[in-house]
């Protein structure tokens, strides 16, 4: 199967860096990849990867949405460092007497 040259303005930039960074992807990615010291796809190879491309509209969607979880697990992940830091801390000053659990309110 040889592959679709499509227009810019079809495809979501997003949407697209999103589909090439998925597992899917990596693993077509993956399965091509040629070379001993330097590693790289041919260029008939590439042409063969299959993308999915759904319509512009939805592309948007998927991007928007995938975007929103990312920002999300982000936020996520800062909140349980965050945690992990007070615990840290909290840890210490009571090893060191500095505070009482009587003086902490659970």
């Amino acid at each position: 199967m040889t592959g679709v040259i499509v227009k810019k303005d079809s495809v979501n930039l997003e949407y697209l860096a999103y589909v090439l960074l998925s597992e899917m992807s990596q693993d077509q990615f993956r399965n091509k990849t040629r070379g001993t010291t330097i590693k790289g796809i041919p260029r008939k190879d590439l042409k063969n990867i299959l993308i999915p491309l759904p319509p512009l509209e939805e592309q948007k969607q998927i991007a928007h949405i995938l975007s929103t979880v990312d920002k999300k697990i982000e936020i996520e992940q800062r909140k349980k460092q965050l945690l992990k830091e007070l615990f840290k801390t909290m840890l210490h000053k009571l090893m060191r007497g500095e505070i009482r659990l009587k003086e902490v309110e659970v």
